[in-house]
């Protein structure tokens, strides 16, 4: 009995760490620079694998670099998912899901929210006073001056700047 719980750990520690050298393909889906486009990247692949990115009827084949990596800038419409293929499209070795560019979009939007907020947080803190957002040659992101308003807010509404005013009165 002993030997077999001697053995029974040994043998799960071996089979571990011969899938944990195993790399696993990743693909996502980001909102690129270029106003209605699309980046996708692909990580974890074999060096020269041959791959198609395929999404709302769009498909691009390229080959992995020598870090396993593929990355393709294109258009996909709202709803479309983006899916990579490895090898073959008759015989594929592996599909993955990317995503959809829906949800690249709201991911962006989260980010500048949050961007945002800590942005508009921060200006406000250090005086107390209420800021408006930073201005530059483009407009801002709609998002990220709702969350600078949001940050502004919070950071009124704080204790620490409450006190500030309170003994500044």
């Amino acid at each position: 009995m002993a030997t077999s719980l001697v053995l029974g750990p040994a043998a799960f520690l071996t089979a571990g760490s011969a899938e944990a050298a195993v790399p696993t393909t990743t693909c996502t889906v980001t909102k690129s620079l270029t106003e209605g486009q699309f980046d996708v990247s692909g990580k974890g692949l074999t060096p020269g694998a041959k791959v198609i990115i395929r999404g709302g009827g769009n498909q691009i084949s390229k080959t992995a670099d020598a870090n396993g990596s593929v990355s393709v800038k294109s258009v996909f419409p709202n709803n479309s998912k983006v899916t990579l293929i490895v090898g073959k499209k008759s015989n594929p070795k592996e599909t993955v899901s990317c995503g959809t560019a829906q949800q690249a979009q709201q991911k962006d939007a989260q980010d500048q929210l949050k961007k945002g907020f800590a942005a508009g947080f921060a200006a406000t803190r250090t005086a107390c006073t209420e800021k408006a957002p930073p201005q530059g040659v483009a407009p801002l992101d709609p998002n990220f001056e709702k969350g600078f308003k949001q940050g502004v807010d919070a950071a009124i509404n704080s204790k620490f700047c409450q006190d500030k005013i309170q003994n500044d009165q």
